[in-house]
């Protein structure tokens, strides 16, 4: 029970230091770029209000400090259903190390409506030169990021998946590009390249043209041609004509990286 205890505190304590780090962060602005409005949103839907330009700065102070938090504890104070998130960025830092702390973001953002959820979408570029995505959204009387889609991340690791190969459908953010469209014993499918964002081994997957994965994908394809695109899928290890399992895509999850299982 002793022991229980202390995992207690330490975990609360952790909490108490990223929430300490978050209202730091929001008193101390940093002079930076200035973003413009947000556009309109897609298909004449209403967009939300205009920015102001004290929002404006508040994403983009939020950005910056998210990239300058050195924990994981620190980082999930700034970013949506942060409780939940905690544990996921504790393994996903663990394995691959914290973003850049430099960063310089570009001066628009684009306001992106999901449902009901309305997301400000920002670009930037480390100091090495790699570009980024983000997404940001109202939460209460603040902006937290949506972290899977900045991240890239996945439950499953993916050199793991492509070692064990399970049968069982795994959920992965992914980039995907059109290798083909082929008939195999009748029966037409789509080959794609497939890889995880931090340029890990590319595959070959494959979905069945007929299927509702499949004619998901072909829409995808047919509007962003060979280009890589985001993309949330459900993968498993399946036999075919007696050969070894291969990659299948069982399901289009999203056609983008965000989550939005707990806003929807």
């Amino acid at each position: 029970m002793e022991e229980v205890g202390h995992r207690r505190w330490d975990i609360a304590g952790s909490l108490a230091v990223a929430y300490l780090i978050h209202d730091l962060y929001q008193t101390k602005k940093q002079q930076a770029v200035e973003f413009e409005p947000a556009s309109m949103s897609r298909d004449n839907l209403p967009a939300p209000p205009p920015l102001t330009l004290a929002e404006q700065n508040e994403i983009k102070d939020l950005v910056q400090a998210f990239h300058q938090a050195g924990s994981a504890e620190a980082k999930a104070a700034m970013v949506a259903d942060c409780l939940s998130m905690l544990a996921p960025m504790r393994s996903f830092y663990t394995v691959h190390g914290t973003e850049p702390s430099e960063i310089s973001l570009d001066p628009y953002l684009t306001h992106v409506e999901q449902g009901e959820v309305n997301f400000f979408r920002g670009t930037g570029a480390y100091s090495d030169g790699r570009t980024i995505e983000f997404y940001v959204r109202r939460h209460d009387e603040e902006f937290v990021l949506d972290w899977p889609s900045l991240s890239g991340y996945s439950a499953m690791n993916w050199g793991t998946f492509l070692t064990e190969k399970p049968a069982l459908p795994m959920e992965f953010r992914v980039l995907a590009s059109k290798v083909s469209a082929r008939s195999n014993g009748g029966s037409r499918e789509i080959a794609l390249s497939l890889h995880y964002s931090r340029g890990e081994e590319k595959v070959i997957g494959y979905a069945d043209a007929a299927s509702l994965a499949g004619g998901e994908l072909n829409k995808v394809f047919a509007q962003y041609g060979e280009s890589p695109v985001k993309l949330t899928l459900k993968l498993a290890y399946a036999g075919y004509q007696g050969s070894d399992p291969r990659l299948v895509v069982t399901e289009v999850v999203r056609k983008d990286w965000l989550a939005l299982a707990s806003v929807m």
